[in-house]
C-alpha cells in the first residue's frame, strides 16, 4: 500500500470504541488501559483517602494517614476532565519507504489513527501537528473533543500534498514547543532517522513540561539495507552525503550512520525520560502498540 486508506483509518475508530472492539477487543483494551496508566501523571486530581485493598497501587499509600489510623490508607485520584493529546506525525517524503508489506508513512498513519481514536474514547481532547508534505510544511489542528477533528487529521494523513519542501524533525519540535499547551500528552511518530539540527535541544524544551512519547516506525532494511544503488543520507549533524549501497564500503557506512542515529535517539530518550514505542512496516500496528504499551507498563512498576 502506497498511501494510507481513509476508510481504514476511520474504521479503526470502531476497534477503539468499547462497543465495537470485536476481534480486537483485547488489543485495544490493553492500549487504552496502558494509555491511562502511563500518561495520567499530570492529569489527576486528588479525590479522597480510602483504606488499602489488595491490588491497590502501593505507591499511592499515604504514610501519614496510615500512621494516624493504624492501618494502611491510599490516596484516590480522579482524572482531570480537560486533557489534551497531540499527535505529531512526520509526513516527509522519506517516510514513503518500505521493503516489507507497506510504507512507513502508512504505518505512521495507522498508529496516529489508533492513538487518536483511543484518546477520543477516553474523553480526551485530541489534536495534531503534521509536518513535511502539507501546506506550508506544517499543519496544526487544535485539540478538540470531536470526531470531525479526527476525520480532518485522517484526511490530511491520506492526502499528502505534492510539494518538495522538507521540514526537519527539529523544526517541528520547535514549533510544537511554541504552540502545544503545557501539560499535554504528546506522541511523536517518525522513523527518527533525521536527527540533525537542534533535535536534542528542542526535544528537551518540548518535554520539559509535557508528557512526550516517541513512536518509531522501523523497516527491516533500516539496519540491513539491500542493494539500492546510490542514495542520499544525512548524519545526526545534518551533513548530507551520498552512499553507494551496491558497494560493501557503502553498506558499512550506511549501517554506521543508522547505528549513530539509534544511539542518539536512545540517549535523548533516556536523558529526558521519554517513553519509546516501536512499530514495524511488516507488523500489525495495533498488536505492535499493544505489545509496546504492555512492556512500558511493566517497566514503570
Amino acid at each position: 500500500m502506497l498511501l494510507p486508506d481513509y476508510n481504514e483509518l476511520v474504521a479503526l475508530g470502531r476497534h477503539a470504541d468499547p462497543e465495537g472492539w470485536g476481534s480486537r477487543r483485547k488489543v485495544m483494551s490493553e492500549i487504552q488501559g496502558a494509555h491511562v496508566s502511563l500518561f495520567q501523571g499530570r492529569g489527576l486530581d486528588f479525590s479522597e483517602f480510602r483504606e488499602y485493598s489488595p491490588g491497590d497501587d502501593v505507591r499511592s499509600i499515604d504514610w501519614r494517614v496510615t500512621a494516624r489510623k493504624g492501618r494502611p490508607y491510599t490516596k484516590i485520584f480522579t482524572e482531570e476532565r480537560e486533557r489534551a493529546v497531540y499527535i505529531i506525525v512526520d509526513l516527509n517524503s522519506y517516510m514513503q519507504f518500505g521493503t516489507r508489506n507497506t510504507f512507513k508513512s502508512v504505518q505512521a498513519a495507522r498508529a496516529a489513527a489508533l492513538l487518536a481514536w483511543t484518546s477520543h474514547h477516553l474523553n480526551d481532547k485530541t489534536g495534531a501537528l503534521l509536518f513535511g508534505q502539507c501546506s506550508e510544511g506544517i499543519k496544526f489542528l487544535p485539540a478538540r473533543r470531536s470526531r470531525k477533528s479526527i476525520w480532518e487529521m485522517l484526511r490530511s494523513l491520506c492526502q499528502p500534498e505534492d510539494i518538495h519542501r522538507r521540514v526537519s524533525l527539529s523544526e517541528a519540535l520547535e514549533i510544537a514547543d511554541r504552540y502545544l499547551p503545557i501539560g499535554a500528552s504528546i506522541f511523536v511518530i517518525s522513523d527518527f532517522v533525521d536527527l540533525g539540527g537542534h533535535f536534542e535541544k528542542n526535544m528537551g524544551l518540548l518535554s520539559r513540561r509535557r508528557e512526550v512519547s516517541l513512536v518509531k516506525v522501523n523497516d527491516p532494511a533500516d539496519m540491513h539495507m539491500p542493494d539500492a544503488g546510490r542514495i542520499q543520507l544525512s548524519d545526526h549533524q545534518g551533513h548530507k552525503m551520498e552512499v553507494n549501497t551496491s558497494d560493501r564500503r557503502g553498506l558499512e557506512l550506511y549501517q554506521q550512520l543508522w547505528q549513530q542515529s539509534e544511539m542518539l535517539l536512545e540517549d535523548v530518550a533516556k536523558k529526558f525520560r521519554l517513553k519509546t514505542l516501536r512499530i514495524k512496516t511488516d507488523g500489525n500496528v495495533a498488536e505492535d502498540l499493544s505489545r509496546e504499551f504492555r512492556q512500558l507498563k511493566r517497566n514503570s512498576r
